[in-house]
């Protein structure tokens, strides 16, 4: 009977463990927040951009992140600093002008991560990811939160949240 214990408790932690293994992995991508209009190709974060993302951190506060991607613009990288902060991930920059290399060290990296990219590059990621069709976002747009769940078979699905507070 002893023996029959500790049989069935191995089978228990393997499936466990293979369970755990092979478990859906999730991408979130965002546009930057608002922009200031200072004329300049780097501008920073309006205050209304702030506030959003803070409360994106807060809504990816308990995803449980292990990576974060930005370009290396400020305003993306003001947008990823409050969930670095919450998270303490660090962030990691990207090209944008890679992005279907990038999409395909994203499905091999650390997961969940967070991408915070543009108007012209995030749903683009998100096409590549999950082999969709959705279109740019347009430059009031900035309140799209793309959830990309890969499964263990590699096909993916997206979910799109909105961000507080909507944009029209």
């Amino acid at each position: 009977m002893k023996h029959l214990k500790k049989v069935v408790a191995s089978a228990l932690i393997c499936a466990f463990a293979s369970t755990a293994a092979f478990a859906d992995t999730v991408i979130y991508l965002v546009r930057h927040a608002e922009k200031q209009s200072d004329g300049t190709n780097d501008p920073s974060l309006t205050e209304r951009g702030h506030k959003r993302a803070e409360v994106t951190a807060q809504r990816l506060a308990a995803a449980g992140l292990k990576a974060i991607y930005s370009t290396d613009y400020k305003r993306t990288r003001e947008t990823a600093a409050p969930t670095v902060e919450l998270t303490g991930v660090a962030v990691t920059s990207y090209d944008p002008r890679r992005l279907k290399a990038f999409a395909s060290e994203l499905k091999k990296g650390t997961l969940p991560a967070l991408v915070v990219g543009h108007s012209n590059t995030t749903p683009v990621v998100v096409n590549f990811l999950a082999g969709t069709n959705y279109p740019l976002l347009e430059d009031h747009q900035y309140d799209h939160l793309y959830v990309v769940t890969i499964k263990e078979d590699g096909t993916a699905s997206v979910a799109i949240e909105f961000v507080e507070p909507l944009t029209p």
